[in-house]
């Protein structure tokens, strides 16, 4: 069933029920930049009550000293965390494509401009019947996590977030002001994009080692 807050939002856009969905705790998690990463995990499973979705802190030798394992419908998968603030995303990225193809988390965009975002987990079928019907404002609010395809054929640039109204996670400029070309006259600090720079040379080098192993 479709949450309230998000209904509303979608056939009647305003500031009030904008506020009303990113408070409706119910639905939507926030996660901020110094977020632990298994909290991320069982926000997510508070709002979906899968019954078996779970982060696992397994102690090692190595720093930074722990593991993270994600599990879900007899799945368990290694987070592969790099021990800095992108690893929000690389936590993110896991548990979304470990949820699929039962559900998917997106960003809500309106939470953009501060150190805080929010996500928003719904089932495909639920996702699939709001496209249908609210498409565009769809697009407008709520945005896919970024796909490793994407992320990868970006190789070689620097990934900005070009939000005028964002000096934290973005650069504070529109994507076709012509400053947004010069780092040096950025008004913000570009933290999504520096975070998404990195987390795609881990997922570079990931698929370099895989390539380098000898086949089975």
């Amino acid at each position: 069933m479709i949450p309230q807050s998000i209904e509303q939002l979608l056939s009647t856009e305003s500031e009030s029920t904008v506020e009303a969905m990113l408070a409706d705790r119910d639905h939507v998690f926030l996660v901020d930049w110094r977020e632990e990463d298994d909290a991320i995990v069982k926000y997510c499973e508070d709002i979906l009550q899968t019954g078996d979705l779970a982060a696992e802190l397994v102690e090692i030798d190595a720093d930074p000293g722990f593991e993270i394992y994600i599990s879900h419908r007899g799945k368990r998968v290694k987070v592969p965390l790099v021990v800095g603030p992108e690893d929000r995303h690389i936590t993110l990225y896991t548990l979304n494509e470990l949820l699929k193809p039962a559900f998917e988390i997106r960003v809500c965009v309106d939470s953009n401009g501060s150190d805080t975002l929010a996500f928003l987990p719904l089932s495909a079928a639920e996702w699939s019947g709001l496209e249908a019907r609210y498409a565009p404002t769809v697009a407008k609010h709520f945005r896919r996590i970024e796909q490793r395809e994407l992320l990868l054929a970006t190789r070689g640039t620097t990934l900005v977030e070009a939000s005028p109204h964002d000096r934290v996670w973005g650069i504070g400029l529109a994507a076709d002001d012509p400053r947004a070309r010069d780092r040096a006259q950025w008004l913000g600090l570009n933290l999504l994009g520096e975070a998404l720079t990195r987390v795609r040379e881990v997922l570079l080098w990931e698929r370099s080692r895989a390539a380098a192993l000898p086949s089975a």
